[in-house]
């Protein structure tokens, strides 16, 4: 399989994993009965996860929690990267 070929199906795989992850989280939250609006402004903070974890997950620069996908972390690892990470977002 070419390089390139291997480099756009882990793509794929990894975009799958997040809108999964992103229908998860929405649907979890509406079930805890949060606003539209809350919903929204969590799903704009897990995008900026997304964005903060790609540009570094190899370099860790930005303290990024252990594991390898964001969607991975634990609950509590997330939160705490979000409250760190959100004044700059």
């Amino acid at each position: 399989m070419p390089e390139e070929e291997t480099l756009e199906t882990k793509f794929r795989i990894g975009a799958t994993h997040a809108a999964t992850w992103f229908c998860e989280e929405a649907k979890r939250m509406a079930k805890e009965g949060k606003t539209a609006q809350e919903i929204s402004d969590y799903l704009g903070d897990l995008n900026q996860v997304l964005i903060e974890w790609r540009k570094n997950w190899t370099t860790h620069n930005v303290g990024l929690p252990s594991g390898e996908n964001p969607w991975e972390w634990k609950t509590e690892d997330l939160k705490a990267f979000i409250a760190k990470r959100k004044r700059e977002w």
